[in-house]
């Protein structure tokens, strides 16, 4: 997934280190008390109290960040514990110009255009052709530099004219295999040539080797220069006619940033709100010197007051956490009894709520020491307490001198449902029936009254989320009554001490 469709432009420098501009890819990430967040490859200001971000660096373990020469033409995207290396070898890094003499060159820029830079503003020791001279009668040490397979290659050379000795060294200044390459420097002086053998080497295994001279200084050729040239590759039959072969290569470079790993309930726990001890969500604000995560719902408004009548900060606000968050997908809390939903941390709410996953102990107020997730409480409540189950549609008969709250339950499909109802101060029955589960589903139920004469009454109420058994009735809202008066309407049931109802539930 793209970075650039993840996070907008002013967000993503939340992810960046506040020195180097980089991407916090390097651990050990460094949270300053001025909220600003330095890499590893940075020293955090000496005069700035730092704290290692272990919640950032544990939510990022399994990240996969854009190399940090992903501008220069880098297509690596790597997890944290990688990018030290991929770093030190990366073929795009930046590098500056070995060249010292006549003066330092101050030339900084990627690898890749290394070469391009010794071809055009340091052609004197850029060996198009590999060819070069050298004065026997003077001492010297100097670079060369060729090309090859696209890459640039150093050829070091030190001569003491003293003891006509050459000493020189041919690497290669990338990180690429040039071990065992097989090379051949040849040397030539009036009739004398001198020629060897050896290989191209990488920049980590390069070595000198050792040539004597003598043959040119103690010949009669009155001459002290000396004509040379190195060939890579294999010996060409034809004489100064040596030429690599050169690969093309056109490959497009799109940076672009990996989605996060799905993060679990354990690494959620970094996210847990030291105050109230549940899981925060953006915004997410940090103790200035603990670091601890507190959610915006516990900084209350004498909290915040307490920050606003003082000139000292007790907290701030980590924008680079928000971000981060909104790149991970989330474990529901209840993967542990099964559920494998994963979601965006805004999305998690409206799952949450209604997860059948959630754990629960068994529904009655008998003492009944079931627990499990909530989608197996109704087969538990219809296996173990049978006898309070009563068929959808069937008559219950209550009296108003049923002062205590009775109850039954009705399943339907995989739903199941809690039917209440008692009487109250002789005047007035009460009605309640509950959802005995997590379901998103809207249901209404009815109470259908009758006499033997053939009169109905009907009253409906919304179906309520499951309660205690003496709070049923506390929330007027959660139920629906019946006055006794009302109960003239069936001259035949206001005579009798039982009144008969049926339950009807549907959405």
């Amino acid at each position: 997934m793209d970075l650039r469709f993840l996070v907008s432009s002013n967000s993503e420098d939340n992810l960046k280190c506040f020195i180097c501009k980089n991407y916090l890819s390097y651990f050990p990430i460094s949270l300053c008390s001025n909220n600003q967040s330095i890499c590893g490859r940075c020293t955090p200001p000496e005069d700035t109290t730092h704290y290692q971000d272990r919640a950032f660096e544990t939510l990022c373990q399994s990240v996969k960040f854009p190399c940090r020469y992903h501008l220069d033409g880098c297509i690596e995207e790597l997890v944290p514990e990688d990018v030290p290396q991929h770093e030190q070898t990366c073929r795009f890094r930046k590098t500056g110009c070995v060249l010292t003499k006549p003066q330092q060159c101050a030339w900084f820029g990627p690898l890749p255009t290394l070469l391009r830079h010794y071809q055009e503003d340091h052609p004197d020791v850029f060996l198009k052709q590999g060819e070069f001279e050298m004065d026997v009668a003077r001492s010297e040490e100097k670079d060369y530099f060729l090309e090859y397979n696209n890459s640039l290659v150093i050829f070091t050379i030190k001569f003491d004219c003293e003891d006509k000795k050459l000493l020189f060294c041919l690497y290669s200044n990338e990180n690429q295999d040039f071990d065992d390459t097989s090379s051949y420097l040849s040397l030539k002086s009036g009739n004398v040539t001198v020629s060897y053998d050896f290989n191209l080497t990488s920049c980590h295994t390069k070595s000198f080797t050792e040539l004597s001279l003598h043959c040119f200084c103690c010949s009669k050729n009155e001459e002290e220069s000396v004509l040379g040239k190195i060939s890579i590759g294999k010996r060409q039959a034809v004489k100064d006619e040596c030429t690599p072969h050169l690969e093309e290569t056109n490959s497009e470079i799109v940076p672009s940033f990996s989605s996060f790993n799905v993060i679990g309930s354990n690494i959620l726990d970094l996210l847990m709100c030291q105050k109230c001890k549940k899981f925060a969500t953006p915004p997410f604000y940090r103790g200035l010197y603990n670091l601890d995560i507190v959610c915006s719902k516990c900084r209350s408004s004498s909290y915040r007051e307490c920050c606003r009548n003082s000139s000292f900060r007790s907290d701030f606000r980590d924008y680079k956490l928000d971000d981060v968050v909104t790149l991970v997908d989330y474990q529901c809390p209840n993967n542990k009894n099964g559920c494998t939903y994963t979601a965006k941390y805004e999305q998690m709410p409206a799952h949450y709520q209604f997860c059948q996953y959630v754990a629960e102990i068994c529904f009655l107020d008998t003492g009944c020491l079931w627990n499990g997730p909530v989608k197996n409480a109704a087969k538990h409540i219809f296996d173990a307490h049978e006898n309070l189950f009563i068929p959808l549609g069937a008559e219950v008969q209550m009296t108003f001198l049923d002062f205590d709250t009775n109850y039954k339950f009705i399943k339907i499909h995989d739903f199941l449902f809690k039917l209440s109802y008692a009487a109250q101060n002789h005047k007035r029955l009460v009605w309640s029936v509950q959802k005995m589960g997590r379901y998103q589903e809207k249901f209404k139920y009815q109470i259908d009254i009758s006499d033997k004469d053939g009169g109905r009454l009907s009253l409906w109420h919304y179906c309520a989320e499951v309660t205690k058994k003496d709070s049923v009735f506390v929330n007027s809202n959660h139920y629906c009554y019946l006055e006794k008066e009302q109960l003239s309407m069936l001259p035949a049931t206001e005579k009798n001490v039982n009144v008969t109802f049926t339950v009807k539930i549907f959405k």
